[in-house]
Formats: structure tokens, C-alpha cells, sequence
């Protein structure tokens, strides 16, 4: 049932008393739990500090808003997108298993060797290559015999962080010479040889 028009709507009373405060194009936010209070033409153009369970998520006030609630504007689940993982386990491929199995690998030894986020990674770059041939014979009439070549395959794949870099480049100066560092380039390189 929604709330009785007699009423009007709600505003915690500690979020209107921080606004009262508040001085002309101060833009520093509030901080609120109140996820439940309405949002009025008086907080157009306030930073807010919506707290969603976990952290504070900064929402500024705009026109559009005015009738709707602080907590709409602070989700309080983080939605990722479906990524590789997500496609390989729903693909109805025999290959999808052993590619599944090399991205978990890599994406493990991305988060502990390099202390990279899993949300922050990507696939940069993917390749299949020619493993090494076995010789089987298969055994034919009249003491004959023909040839079988069981393939393999090499699976690189490689894994690149999308979060931005600090710094593209660092100078140093060396003896009255400048010298350009570039940043080493944080990715991870796993391969896994599956039988095709």
C-alpha cells in the first residue's frame, strides 16, 4: 500500500536537518542510511552519500530524481557482465571444456601472481595452435596397415587488466639525459595442450 497522500512524502528528519545546515554550492555530500527517504525539489542539485549495506555510493540530485527514493539511485547488488566463463559453461562445444579449464587457470594465476582483480580482467588475445602428432597404425587385411595421426592442440590465451594505468610514462634523468621508462605491461600468459 503506498503512503497516504495526507501524509505527503518521506523525508528522514536527520536528512532534512543536514540540508537546513547546509550553505549555498557547498558540494561536499551527506552521508545517509536513509535509503527510504523521498527525494524533494529542495535537494536538487546536493551531493548525497547513499549507504547501499556495504559502501557509501555518491548520488547527485538532479531534476529527473525529485519523487523518487535515495536508495533507487544505490544499487545494492553489483551486476557483472556475463563474460567468457558464463558462454564457455553454457556452450555445447567438446572444446568449451578444456578452454574453460585453461581461462579459470589463467584468471588464478592473474589475481595471485599479479594481485589483479578478476572483475578488471579481459581476454587480449586467444590462439589455438598445432600440438604435436602421434603416429597410431591401424592394422588392415593382408598384413597391411594404415595410418592414424591423433592432433593435438596448443591453447594460449592471454589476460590484460583494464583498470587505468597510474602513469603511462616515468622520466628519469641520467647524467643530464632523459631516459623514458615505459610501465611493464601486467598480463598473464597460461597455455594447455587438449587433444582435438
Amino acid at each position: 500500500m503506498s503512503r497516504s497522500l495526507k501524509k505527503g512524502p518521506y523525508v528522514h528528519p536527520k536528512v532534512l536537518k543536514k540540508i537546513g545546515k547546509m550553505k549555498a554550492g557547498d558540494l561536499t555530500p551527506i552521508k545517509t542510511w536513509a535509503r527510504a527517504s523521498t527525494i524533494t525539489p529542495e535537494m536538487v542539485g546536493i551531493n548525497f552519500a547513499v549507504h547501499n549495506g556495504k559502501d557509501f555510493i555518491k548520488v547527485r540530485v538532479v531534476e529527473n530524481m525529485v519523487g523518487h527514493k535515495l536508495g533507487e539511485f544505490s544499487p545494492t547488488r553489483k551486476f557483472v557482465r556475463h563474460g567468457a566463463q558464463t558462454q564457455l559453461r553454457f556452450a555445447n562445444k567438446a572444446a568449451a571444456e578444456p578452454v574453460l579449464k585453461l581461462l579459470n587457470s589463467a584468471i588464478a594465476n592473474a589475481e595471485h601472481n599479479f594481485h589483479l582483480k578478476k572483475e578488471d580482467l579481459f581476454i587480449a588475445v586467444i590462439t589455438a595452435d598445432e600440438g604435436p602428432t602421434l603416429d597410431r597404425w591401424h592394422p588392415r587385411a593382408h598384413g597391411r596397415a594404415n595410418p592414424i595421426r591423433k592432433r593435438s592442440t596448443h591453447i594460449s590465451i592471454t589476460l590484460d587488466d583494464v583498470a587505468p594505468k597510474e602513469s603511462t610514462n616515468k622520466v628519469s634523468k641520467v647524467s643530464s639525459k632523459t631516459v623514458e621508462k615505459k610501465p611493464a605491461k601486467k598480463s598473464t600468459k597460461k597455455s594447455i595442450t587438449a587433444n582435438t
